[in-house]
């Protein structure tokens, strides 16, 4: 279950939060295999954010469409 905030403007935020995260956690590997380093823990927990950002896009998405089918 997505923990999606009430309000829209919220839940954008929270979906920058999570983007600024996961190219945080991009740049790590990137820093780990600079030096030499395999990057695997940095990868797996790129890997996790990139998974948990698809699904809060989705939610978000699906909420969009609810809001504007009120409209």
């Amino acid at each position: 279950m997505i923990d999606m905030p009430d309000d829209l403007d919220d839940a954008f935020a929270l979906f920058e939060e999570k983007s600024a995260a996961l190219d945080a956690a991009v740049a790590a590997v990137e820093n780990d295999q600079k030096r030499g380093r395999s990057g695997v823990t940095a990868y797996a927990r790129a890997a996790m954010l990139h998974w948990e950002l698809q699904e809060f896009a989705q939610a978000l998405q699906a909420r969009i469409g609810d809001e504007l089918a009120r409209l």
